[in-house]
């Protein structure tokens, strides 16, 4: 399903109409089997269409200057930022007992 979706997503751009169809086939294959050693199916699925083909067109740049595999996979790891966001709160007992930084962290 994410290899179709992401196929959908670049062919609506300006962009996808650059690739032959067994050229983009092979790129969504090749970054589907490097992005999911470091992120789950589950928070692919979850991402917006933006947010999945700008991380597709960053992992395609890095992937044109890093042809092997084992270069790729390194320049992956070092270069991937994770931006923890902090859920909503439901509760508000929890909101209650978060007021300041030192509830925060006294837990």
């Amino acid at each position: 399903m994410l290899e179709s979706r992401l196929r959908a997503i670049i062919r609506k751009t300006k962009r996808g109409n650059a690739y032959t169809d067994g050229s983009l086939n092979n790129a969504i294959k090749v970054f589907t089997d490097d992005i999911l050693q470091f992120i789950s199916i589950e928070i692919l699925d979850d991402m917006p269409d933006s947010t999945l083909y700008s991380t597709y067109l960053a992992w395609e740049t890095m992937a044109i200057k890093h042809q092997d595999p084992d270069q790729r996979i390194k320049h992956i790891r070092k270069g991937m930022k994770i931006i923890l966001m902090p859920s909503l709160v439901d509760s508000e007992d929890e909101l209650a007992e978060t007021t300041n930084i030192v509830s925060l962290f006294s837990k």
